[in-house]
């Protein structure tokens, strides 16, 4: 009785664990899908947010005008911040 018993929760147990497997492998590829669309969205805005700043250094200079430091370094934080998410997405592939 007690053998019998033991098989049926055993197996009972299997089924959940595989049925758990199965659901954890679904969310895992619904959230990797939905990080994937996030990092080619902050990829997009970042080239975005680099022209622009490209363009308000090219009218400083038309002005004759050096852009300040400050604004340099935002574009060295844009450019950075642009290769660390192509490298993200490189990675998901």
């Amino acid at each position: 009785m007690y053998e019998l018993l033991a098989a049926i929760v055993t197996g009972a147990f299997s089924v959940i664990m595989v049925w758990m497997s199965y659901r954890l492998n679904q969310i895992h590829t619904l959230v990797n899908s939905n990080m994937t669309v996030a990092l080619k969205a902050a990829l997009s805005a970042l080239v975005t947010a680099r022209f622009a700043k490209i363009e308000v250094i090219a009218m400083r200079r038309q002005a004759g005008t050096e852009p300040s430091i400050e604004v340099m370094a935002e574009l060295a934080d844009i450019d950075m911040r642009i290769l660390e998410a192509k490298e993200a997405l490189a990675g998901r592939k």
